[in-house]
């Protein structure tokens, strides 16, 4: 099913482009409908398999209305809002008291904010109509077209807004819905803004195929994005513009565009800050907000459908297998968070059986670190060695950690090099670091506080460590801590995080 959606999001930009180029105008509300219902499709295969009802009854009365527009007794001013409104009324008649499932996020589609937000999608249009002289009168020299588009932009804008607020994803594709229906009847070109929002409310779906779960704008790679995605549609628009535009180059600027796009999509397996697919949905968000100014027939329709069908192609490629495989092989002794907080910790046992001198098992002993406000970069060190002491006396315990640079890695070769490097870890000048602790300070349910040593680019700072036993047939111990990289001379960096959280699991041997 999916690869057949890319095809058909391929085949829907490559059409778009050459009806542009043929100058087809009236064949864009059938590219709309077709480009809804593989959206549709889309967001089908991310749905409850129970609440698909729903999309595809939405997608029915577009299909309706966009029949119903063929009658030109329809298309009047004020007339031409009466089909769809009664189309979205019997939506919600049917839908009433029913929630929906989409991406694991549950939602009643029938309240007060969606009906808002969907009623001023249809009536947006006719609003600009009434208010046009006004305006008019304050803006003078403004066109009419340019005063009815920025009506409808900042009307759009809110029946957005409430749609996401009511019931996110599909809210705004209930808005997105109605917007088309109404675009039926009209002849304005105000296709820029309809187009526009297929890629917001697709967004949230290429980020399910990620372990992304949100996108901060404030981001570096995600600024990048923005501004290259309103750098393409912007160029493409010049291009179209021109008198006599050249094929060739056109298809040159659409390769350039593309060609960035996905390659700031795959700079995320080579280095997750400087690209990947919170940087990708930055390039779509800036495509749409200059298609929405600027954009106009085909122009949108050529890009979007392209773009999310590489996304969804290039994606399934930046799952980083290593990482996961890891993460599975060693997940026993303690669950933890994106940030390295852990969660749901088992239950800790004693070490009062435990007394006497062990050595750490290297090949069944890690230690795992994270770095970044949520933990972005992970990393881990697959094999330590050292000793610990149990006391019978807790408290004259002590231990004696090793960790070897030979076995550190964040699982992307191409950064641990850099890592590797200088200007970080100093791998040949300090192939170790090293953690010496003496006296397990008990904080109650078996668990143990322990205030160490810790070595690292030969300096040394005091830290402090939790651990305790997790299981019962083997002497196994975990816990966390973290550290400040700066207290141990390396560079401060708002965009990578100073502050590393780590969580370990380690094995005695006797």
């Amino acid at each position: 099913m999916n690869m057949l959606i890319i095809a058909s999001l391929i085949v829907l930009g490559i059409t778009s482009s050459v009806l542009q180029w043929k100058k087809q105008t009236r064949f864009v509300d059938v590219v709309h409908v077709l480009l809804f219902a593989v959206t549709t499709l889309l967001l089908s295969t991310s749905n409850d398999e129970g609440n698909t009802t729903s999309l595809f009854l939405l997608l029915s009365l577009v299909a309706i209305n966009f029949i119903a527009a063929q009658w030109s007794v329809l298309q009047k001013k004020f007339v031409r809002i009466v089909i769809p409104l009664i189309s979205l009324g019997a939506y919600f008649f049917f839908l009433s008291g029913q929630t929906v499932v989409f991406l694991e996020e549950e939602y009643t589609l029938v309240n007060k904010f969606l009906v808002m937000g969907t009623v001023l999608a249809v009536i947006a249009s006719e609003i600009g109509v009434m208010k046009m002289a006004v305006l008019r009168k304050l803006f003078d020299g403004l066109s009419e077209e340019g005063i009815q588009k920025s009506i409808l932009l900042l009307l759009l804008a809110l029946a957005v807004f409430f749609g996401s607020f009511a019931a996110g994803t599909m809210g705004v594709y209930v808005i997105a819905a109605a917007f088309l229906m109404t675009s039926f009847y009209r002849k304005e070109e105000d296709n820029g803004l309809l187009t526009s929002l297929f890629p917001i409310v697709l967004f949230p779906l290429l980020l399910s195929l990620t372990s992304l779960t949100e996108v901060n704008l404030a981001s570096a790679d995600v600024l990048e994005g923005l501004l290259i995605g309103a750098f393409g549609v912007f160029f493409l628009v010049q291009l179209w513009m021109k008198s006599k535009a050249n094929a060739l180059i056109l298809g040159a600027g659409y390769f350039l565009f593309f060609g960035i796009s996905f390659g700031i999509l795959f700079l995320g397996t080579v280095y997750d800050q400087m690209g990947g697919m919170d940087a990708f949905i930055g390039v779509l968000i800036g495509a749409a907000i200059v298609n929405f100014v600027m954009g106009k027939e085909y122009m949108g329709l050529s890009v979007f459908p392209v773009l999310m069908a590489g996304g969804m192609l290039i994606s399934p490629t930046m799952v980083n297998t290593e990482l996961q495989e890891f993460e599975e092989m060693n997940s026993s002794g303690q669950t933890t968070s994106s940030d390295g907080e852990g969660e749901n910790q088992p239950t800790a046992i004693s070490l009062d059986d435990a007394v006497g001198n062990y050595k750490l098992n290297p090949a069944n002993s890690v230690v795992r670190f994270f770095l970044g406000k949520k933990g972005e970069t992970k990393g881990a060190f697959t094999e330590v060695k050292g000793t610990i002491n149990l006391a019978e006396n807790m408290e004259n315990s002590s231990l004696n950690i090793e960790m070897a640079m030979d076995h550190f890695t964040t699982f992307n070769k191409f950064r641990d090099e850099s890592l590797r490097g200088d200007d970080y870890f100093s791998a040949d000048k300090f192939p170790t670091m090293n953690y010496k602790a003496t006296g397990f300070k008990s904080l109650g349910d078996n668990i143990y506080e322990v205030q160490g040593d810790f070595t690292m680019l030969g300096v040394t700072q005091k830290i402090s460590v939790t651990l305790y036993r997790f299981e019962d047939d083997k002497l196994k111990l975990s816990g966390k801590g973290k550290i400040d990289r700066r207290e141990f001379g390396m560079s401060p960096s708002a965009t990578e995080g100073n502050v590393v959280t780590f969580s370990f699991e380690v094995e005695l041997v006797e």
